[in-house]
């Protein structure tokens, strides 16, 4: 009863397990069991430490069996895992990014990729946790999402990802148009039109992805924005801040903030509301251990 389970409360967690929609399994390791949702395998926060093992080897095996039929039939294989991401199929969504975007740590999944019903996720991390990957895999769920109903209005998705300066922003910029614009993108079927100059991408869906940069403030302003997606959040100036959340408004839009745990400023205040009772906020932090090629000796030479 003491333990954080994050948006859950005690009571919550012991009504879930009861009707089964978590499943709790014995640490192998001893200590505190480990909960995971029974739909979509997600980890619950106040868990026991999980052994992966077994879990890798079941993802490896989906995808080897996933790459046996794309050898076959690779056209119609490939249509079926895209027609069930963009219907919302969890299980393809993650094979598709994992395939085409990265896979994401576990920590990084646990506090990204399962809380896609939060509109202010703000994520402070270390360096080399894996945020950038997560942004990237975010904004192509974001993406794929169909039109939503806001304010008795039709809204397609219409995404900002943000970072400080342009080099920033390319960073995460670049491997999302390289997934729809060109000859052999892997989303080319979804492809509508591009507009370089204004970094601007349009699907056949209606939905629309527009890199932006921070550095100019007035260029955040004017449109209607579904989802905002911030990297390196902890160095956007408070003018951008101020400019580009209003867009949120009118769509009742989602912030992805990721950034690293330094210095003040709108970051930090958006991260100490979501340890708080805010309903609409979720924070969390991710260590640099998250990464599983970093050790505590390696973090002693990031100092």
């Amino acid at each position: 009863p003491t333990r954080d389970y994050g948006n859950r409360s005690y009571e919550q967690v012991v009504t879930e397990v009861e009707s089964g929609a978590l499943m709790v399994i014995p640490n192998s390791k001893g200590g505190h069991p480990i909960l995971r949702q029974k739909e979509g395998g997600f980890l619950i926060k106040g868990s026991g430490r999980a052994n992966n093992t077994g879990i890798e080897h079941g993802m490896k095996e989906t995808k080897r069996q996933f790459m046996d039929r794309a050898a076959g039939d690779f056209d119609s294989v490939y249509e079926s895992v895209i027609k069930s991401a963009t219907k919302g199929d969890v299980r393809a969504q993650k094979l598709f990014m994992e395939l085409y975007v990265g896979r994401p740590t576990e920590a990084i999944d646990l506090h990204v990729h399962s809380r896609s019903d939060s509109k202010r996720l703000i994520l402070a991390c270390g360096r080399r946790a894996g945020k950038t990957t997560a942004i990237k895999a975010e904004i192509v769920r974001e993406a794929l999402k169909p039109q939503e109903e806001h304010f008795g209005m039709l809204h397609a998705p219409y995404i900002y990802v943000i970072a400080p300066n342009y080099e920033l922003t390319m960073k995460v910029w670049e491997p999302v148009w390289n997934l729809f614009v060109g000859r052999g993108a892997p989303l080319r079927h979804l492809y509508k039109s591009h507009d370089k100059t204004r970094k601007l991408i349009e699907l056949v869906t209606g939905a629309r992805l527009q890199a932006k940069t921070a550095d100019d403030p007035t260029g955040l302003q004017g449109d209607r924005v579904t989802a905002a997606f911030v990297d390196e959040a902890q160095d956007i100036n408070p003018d951008a801040w101020v400019s580009f959340m209003p867009a949120l408004a009118d769509t009742d839009g989602r912030l992805i903030a990721i950034g690293i745990a330094k210095g003040k400023g709108n970051f930090r205040t958006y991260f100490q509301i979501g340890q708080e009772d805010d309903p609409r906020y979720y924070s969390a932090s991710v260590t640099s251990l998250a990464h599983p090629n970093i050790d505590e000796d390696d973090l002693e030479e990031f100092r």
